[in-house]
């Protein structure tokens, strides 16, 4: 009988989901951009992705704008003068902690019920008026940024929409026009909320200090259960990011090497079979209870760059620590971490990521460290490596050799 009903509260929630208007969709999405303060902002150089973590805001809480501030150090987009191609991705797993967790069997990060938003456009330094408004709102959502230190010439940009693409059910993603978006109120319409268990407290086991670069590298992507992979779209030809989950093994198993699912019909899976340079975002503030200012440089965060491929089925068996995400072939739900993780149909792909060498085009303006990450397990022929690290604030770039 539990079976059934079940079945039946998921067809339900399909019709609910079809019956959407476009501007519950719009107002679902500004809901989600309204009720996060920080994200993954993808930028690219010479076709070469970068994700890395800002914090932002779209007006004080109670009082959205739909329009999307950040504050960030002078320079950043000196070299653009008409704004910098970038998107900005956003996740439910940021602020619902009792929804898209880690703990069976509330949803997974990926799972599509867990809403996600992506807005792309051009990230422009304000002028004008529009200075004010930026700080205003800033300020409201981010009262740090205050007394951040003048000598770092902060300014106020803001993302000029131009492309809106959401996920918070079954069926894919839907695109949200510009308009239909700002013109929307924020308000939660997502069709089916089953899943939810109780709160996750903050993680328990204590950080390594910020100066054992690698050590707490490895500590934050071990404890990562979601990223947001950033990529060179097709659809858009310009900087993308999406959510993803992902993981390097459990326990001692542990290698380093980051494993995410990328289902074939995602617009992920298409920009990495056309181009499969990547770079993986991950941020301390993702972990709960960890973070009060996600741009705070204590606030840990991670960059990855490198190749991401397919693993063959003699790699999966083998990396032990891809028994974390299951196995490739086969259809059902399966365990990811202690939580529930869709286990996609054989035609989709276990991803690993080749790490390569590389220059960051923000890594002179965002500081932070390159770490050695020592892999106990690695795919056969790598190219080896960047990482960028950030977690204190006394930083200098290094090159990873």
């Amino acid at each position: 009988m539990v079976t059934f009903s079940r079945a039946f509260a998921v067809l339900g929630s399909l019709v609910t989901a079809a019956a959407r208007s476009k501007q519950e969709i719009a107002e679902n999405a500004r809901w989600l951009l309204h009720e996060t303060s920080w994200g993954y902002l993808t930028s690219s150089s010479n076709k070469v992705p970068f994700t890395d973590t800002f914090s932002f805001s779209d007006g004080a809480a109670e009082n959205s704008t739909g329009r999307i501030f950040f504050y960030v150090m002078g320079g950043f987009s000196d070299a653009f003068p008409e704004g910098m191609p970038a998107a900005l991705t956003v996740s439910e797993a940021e602020i619902d902690s009792s929804r898209c967790n880690r703990k069976s069997p509330s949803l997974d990060p990926e799972d599509p019920r867990c809403a996600k938003l992506t807005l792309s456009g051009n990230l422009t330094k304000s002028s004008g008026a529009d200075i004010a408004i930026g700080k205003a709102v800033l300020f409201a959502r981010h009262p740090q940024m205050q007394h951040w230190p003048s000598s770092h010439h902060f300014e106020v940009h803001e993302l000029i929409l131009r492309d809106i693409w959401l996920i918070d059910f079954f069926g894919g993603g839907e695109l949200i026009a510009v308009a239909d978006f700002l013109a929307a109120a924020p308000k939660h319409t997502t069709p089916y909320a089953d899943g939810a268990t109780a709160v996750e407290g903050a993680i328990a086991m204590k950080p390594p200090p910020y100066f054992k670069v690698a050590e707490r590298a490895r500590w934050l992507m071990y404890h990562s259960s979601w990223c947001v992979l950033g990529t060179n779209s097709v659809r858009l030809m310009a900087p993308w990011g999406n959510v993803r989950s992902l993981a390097d093994g459990l326990g001692k198993n542990s290698t380093g090497l980051p494993m995410l699912y990328l289902p074939t019909p995602d617009p992920s899976s298409v920009d990495v079979h056309a181009d499969s340079r990547v770079a993986l975002g991950l941020s301390e503030a993702g972990l709960p209870g960890s973070c009060s200012e996600t741009e705070d440089p204590v606030c840990a965060r991670l960059t990855l760059q490198g190749r991401l491929r397919p693993l063959t089925s003699s790699e999966q068996a083998s990396l032990r620590g891809a028994a974390s995400l299951g196995q490739v072939a086969g259809r059902g739900w399966r365990a990811h971490r202690g939580h529930v993780l869709y286990h996609r149909p054989a035609g989709d792909h276990l991803f690993g990521l080749l790490w390569r060498s590389s220059q960051s085009h923000r890594g002179g303006i965002s500081g932070g460290k390159s770490a050695r990450f020592h892999h106990g397990l690695r795919l056969a022929s790598p190219t080896f490596k960047r990482v960028l690290f950030s977690c204190s604030g006394n930083q200098k770039m290094q090159r990873a050799g």
